[in-house]
């Protein structure tokens, strides 16, 4: 499906020099004016943003008597992807993105309503802070990439992929950091086909430039730029800002970024966002978790994960790659974990009785020995050396999982889209309780 992307800005639109978002397009007749009443509900009342695509109204609501925001097409015609953009926030429930209240249709424009979130955003705190002459401390950088990094975990959990995230795009209201403006959001299952080079250039990861995003690797896209943000905020300046557009096209493909001077910085932090910024998208950390969980390590001191101890996990699975996959993933989120992965579940016992693991992820259906065999015998272990089980599978019902509860399994994940992030959050919930 090639889906149009209006406020998508790609090469051939924009002369150089010119920030994408600049063009004409912002200048068309809004829909309606202040003061229409939308559906007989909502009253606009004030403009409070536009783009290439939609304009968003400050509005009231007059059924429930409180302030909310409206976001509609310019035209009808991109009505489809406002539509699908409400139907994006609609899937997340998290405090890291806005919550969607209504959607309809009114005179040939799609539109939805959201919750009006009283705050400025990320660029307006940068802009500050550079007329002040003052750097984010290294507690406010962790704040805001914490807070960009849980929301990030939501969205990509639901199968979606930001694909412009920006300090414009980063509302601070309060103590939440919430992301904005999903309007060129791409599901996962779409990747492959969609490969328009689309977002902001100084946040533009390579592979999007080359029209080389690997199916199910939009993730990976919002983490580049979330190391870009992360050196903006410790630097007050992008990586890549060259004069004329293409330049700094060119130098995401090509430059490796800019020492970062930060005598304070901690150097887990540097480390962790020069990994954000590789070129070559399998270099990065595999996903928001990881990247979440390093850095609630890298802020431990100032009350994250002080004293959560190192964990011992052994993966039993007949599938060698899915448990490779697991044990990258696994390590790339807290490194201080120990993974280890076995594909024989006779050898994976006899390695538990040599060297007890803190966690057992064990699967299901595995032709030698079954995983409920398996739990069985791991739960016939003394208690001090009775690792805790996890259970995983492709395929197993519900009388299954009552089974494998039954012997000793604590907690069961399906082998489904969001395998991979459900096991990360399960393993990091057991490191952190201790």
């Amino acid at each position: 499906m090639n889906r149009a992307r209006p406020d998508a800005t790609t090469l051939s639109e924009v002369p150089s020099g010119r920030r994408p978002g600049s063009d004409a397009s912002l200048f068309r007749a809004e829909p309606f004016r202040l003061g229409d009443v939308i559906d007989g509900t909502y009253r606009l009342t004030e403009h409070l943003g536009r783009g290439g695509m939609g304009i968003v109204y400050g509005a009231r609501d007059l059924r429930l008597l409180r302030a909310v925001a409206l976001k509609t097409s310019l035209d009808p015609k991109w009505s489809p992807a406002i539509r699908m953009e409400g139907q994006a926030l609609a899937a997340i429930r998290h405090p890291g993105i806005v919550r969607i209240h209504a959607s309809g249709d009114h005179l040939g424009h799609d539109y939805f309503v959201m919750e009006r979130l009283v705050g400025r955003t990320l660029q307006a705190r940068i802009d500050e802070s550079k007329r002040r002459n003052r750097r984010f401390t290294i507690e406010e950088t962790l704040d805001v990439l914490i807070g960009i990094t849980d929301a990030l975990t939501a969205t990509h959990g639901t199968g979606l992929a930001h694909r412009d995230l920006k300090p414009g795009n980063v509302m601070l209201s309060g103590g939440r950091v919430v992301l904005l403006d999903f309007g060129l959001f791409v599901p996962e299952c779409e990747i492959a086909e969609d490969q328009s080079v689309a977002g902001s250039a100084e946040y533009m990861a390579p592979e999007v430039i080359a029209q080389k995003v690997a199916p199910g690797a939009g993730p990976l896209v919002d983490l580049y730029a979330l190391g870009i943000l992360g050196f903006e905020l410790l630097t007050g300046h992008t990586p890549f800002n060259a004069p004329s557009l293409q330049r700094t096209l060119t130098d995401h493909l090509v430059l490796p970024p800019p020492k970062i001077e930060r005598s304070d910085a901690p150097p887990q932090l540097l480390r962790l966002i020069d990994e954000l910024l590789a070129k070559d998208p399998n270099d990065r950390p595999g996903s928001a978790e990881a990247v979440l969980w390093q850095l609630c390590a890298i802020r431990s001191p100032h009350g994250g994960l002080a004293g959560v101890r190192p964990l011992h996990v052994l993966v039993v699975d007949d599938d060698p790659e899915i448990a490779s996959v697991l044990r990258r993933s696994l390590k790339s989120s807290m490194p201080q974990l120990t993974v280890e992965a076995e594909t024989d579940p006779t050898l994976a016992l006899e390695q538990v009785e040599r060297d007890p693991p803190d966690v057992v992820l064990l699967d299901l259906n595995m032709p030698k020995m079954n995983g409920v065999e398996v739990a069985m015998a791991l739960h016939g272990l003394p208690h001090d050396r009775r690792p805790r089980i996890v259970g995983m599978s492709a395929e197993a019902s519900d009388a299954d999982v009552a089974v494998m509860r039954a012997v000793g399994v604590v907690d069961f994940v399906p082998k489904d889209l969001r395998f991979v992030s459900r096991m990360t959050a399960v393993i990091g919930a057991i490191r952190q309780s201790g």
